[in-house]
C-alpha cells in the first residue's frame, strides 16, 4: 500500500474500514497468516497515518490490533465490529462537524463580502461630496477635510478588502 497517496480524514478512515474488514475475514476464517498480515497492515497504518488528522483512528486501529492479539478468535471478531461501528460513528462525527465549520466559514465571508460593500459605498459617496465642495466651494478648509474624509474611505475599502 502506498501510504502516501492517502489525503484527508475520510480516505484514511475509509483505509483503516478496508484494513479493518480484512483483519474480520482472517478472524472469520480463523487464518493466522491472512490475521497477521491484516495485523501488519493495521500497525503500518499507525506508523504512517499523519497524526494531526489521524489520532482517533490510530486509537481505533491500536485497539483492534490489541484485541486480535490477546483474545480468542471470536472475541476479538465480537470486538472488532465494535470496533468498525466506532469508526463509522467517529466518521458521521468528523463530516458533521466539517460541514458545520464550513456553514460558519461561509458565513464570516458573507460578512466580509458585506463589509468590503459597505466601505465601497463610503468611498463613493465620500468622492461624491468631494466633488460637489470642489464645484462650489470657496472654503479651503472644508475642501481639504473631504478629501481626507475621501482618503479614509479609500483606505477603509483597501482594509477590508485586504481581509478577505
Amino acid at each position: 500500500m502506498n501510504w502516501n497517496e492517502i489525503e484527508g480524514f475520510d480516505a484514511w478512515a475509509e483505509t483503516l474500514d478496508g484494513l479493518l474488514a480484512e483483519l474480520g475475514k482472517a478472524l472469520e476464517a480463523k487464518n493466522q497468516a491472512q490475521k497477521d498480515a491484516a495485523l501488519e497492515d493495521l500497525r503500518d497504518f499507525m506508523k504512517y497515518s499523519p497524526n494531526e488528522i489521524a489520532r482517533p483512528l490510530d486509537d481505533l486501529a491500536l485497539a483492534a490490533v490489541l484485541n486480535a492479539t490477546t483474545k480468542s478468535w471470536t472475541d476479538a471478531a465480537a470486538d472488532l465490529a465494535t470496533r468498525t461501528a466506532e469508526l463509522s460513528k467517529l466518521t458521521k462525527h468528523v463530516k458533521a462537524v466539517t460541514e458545520s465549520n464550513v456553514k460558519a466559514t461561509e458565513a464570516l465571508r458573507m460578512t466580509a463580502v458585506r463589509t468590503v460593500i459597505d466601505k465601497a459605498t463610503d468611498s463613493i459617496k465620500a468622492f461624491g461630496d468631494l466633488k460637489s465642495q470642489l464645484e462650489g466651494a470657496q472654503d479651503a478648509d472644508a475642501v481639504i477635510a473631504k478629501i481626507d474624509a475621501a482618503i479614509k474611505a479609500v483606505q477603509g475599502l483597501r482594509n477590508a478588502a485586504e481581509q478577505l
